[in-house]
């Protein structure tokens, strides 16, 4: 995934929040995914209109922490929710 791509959440989820922890549904296969706060976070942020360098620096921004020293980590958590199909990149 590029640095300009703009990663969207896949259609056809559905979304619960219990405590913490958001749990998604693909209403096709019926598989349950449960993503922790960070990573909702993240999945959230993939709207279709942010870049990944934005979706980046918000992760940076919301966590206090330079945009460099998470920026492989969100890759790598956006590149699992696409092979997982929870995200359109």
């Amino acid at each position: 995934m590029h640095e300009g791509a703009r990663p969207r959440r896949a259609p056809g989820l559905v979304e619960e929040t219990l405590n913490d922890t958001l749990v998604l549904t693909a209403s096709a296969s019926e598989t349950v995914h449960t993503l922790n706060a960070t990573a909702a976070f993240i999945f959230g942020a993939c709207d279709g209109t942010q870049t990944l360098d934005a979706i980046v620096s918000a992760v940076a921004t919301r966590y206090g922490v330079p945009a460099d020293r998470v920026a492989s980590d969100v890759i790598a958590t956006i590149a699992q929710m696409v092979t997982k199909g929870l995200i359109l990149s």
